[in-house]
């Protein structure tokens, strides 16, 4: 790489009306192939570019806007699952994996993990039940920094009850099996998330479902 190819990449992008943000990316792409094809090529140049260039990049949308506070979005699942819960005696695989959608985003904003995490989570493996108590443990093979994960799932009442209720009557109803009892949370293994079709919800299904149920409670 030279500074004039360097140039005339980045005039390139600019003229295609791309974001600085997104130009950063590119070029990040660009350095990260290059290293990959060509351990040995020099990249300092390419990688004092996309340092100053990060320094001037602004984001092209406002994302902080639409940030909203944990305790609200909280909230808006558990009146959703609440009233599904009083609404719907017998709830259908729809209804079912809307309530699931919305247990994951309540879930999610009280202890924010990584898609491929939150989406895996298994129960018997990394979730177990001890005195009433929901612990997770996940570990460090299986996290980004490879740093192991422990903690208790919320134990409040509010919780508590439609997470239970996800637990014995709507994973049930997406595994097409009856109802269980809570006395019976100890035994229950496999996916966390069940799919419409009975199976575990993929990361990327997983990010869509989300994306779904927040636009619809927020």
């Amino acid at each position: 790489l030279n500074q004039n190819s360097l140039r005339t990449y980045l005039k390139r992008l600019k003229k295609q009306g791309l974001a600085s943000q997104t130009i950063v990316s590119r070029l990040t792409d660009l350095s990260e192939a290059i290293r990959v094809m060509e351990p040995g090529s020099n990249i300092s140049l390419l990688k004092s570019l996309i340092g100053n260039l990060q320094k001037r990049a602004t984001p092209s949308r406002k994302k902080h806007a639409r940030i909203q506070a944990p305790r609200k979005i909280w909230h808006a699942c558990l009146t959703f699952m609440e009233q599904s819960i009083s609404e719907i005696d017998s709830p259908n695989l729809i209804q079912s994996s809307r309530y699931r959608d919305a247990m994951a985003l309540g879930l999610l904003c009280q202890r924010p993990l990584r898609r491929r995490n939150i989406s895996g989570l298994i129960l018997g493996k990394h979730l177990k039940i001890d005195h009433g108590h929901w612990h997770c443990h996940i570990t460090g093979t299986e996290t980004k920094d490879r740093t192991p994960l422990s903690f208790h799932l919320p134990q409040t009442e509010p919780f508590v009850r439609v997470f239970n209720y996800y637990l014995t009557v709507i994973r049930q109803r997406l595994l097409r099996t009856s109802a269980s009892r809570i006395e019976m949370l100890s035994a229950l293994e496999g996916p966390l998330w069940i799919s419409t079709r009975g199976k575990l919800v993929s990361d990327h299904a997983f990010y869509y479902s989300i994306n779904r149920i927040s636009e619809e409670l927020l």
